[in-house]
């Protein structure tokens, strides 16, 4: 066994102590922040729908209309 391993707790140890220390926090806002950092909540995500037609320009060629299709699909996503 290392020292290190003798001198350091085991990583549930470690947990255990941060959030002791957390809980141990008067400040509400600064208690939920250091649990947040131990903890990060869960993500919570979402879905939607877009309807967009896309109309050919006279002069416009297959690719450039994909092309401008994955444009506006991308800046939908964002």
């Amino acid at each position: 066994m290392g020292l290190a391993s003798q001198l350091l707790p085991s990583g549930s140890e470690v947990l255990q102590q941060a959030l002791s220390a957390a809980h141990a926090i008067q400040d509400e806002s600064y208690r939920a922040a250091a649990l947040g950092a131990i903890a990060p909540p869960a993500a919570h995500a979402s879905t939607g729908t877009v309807n967009v037609t896309i109309d050919v320009q006279p002069t416009e060629t297959y690719d450039t209309l994909v092309r401008r299709a994955e444009a506006i699909v991308a800046w939908c996503r964002a």
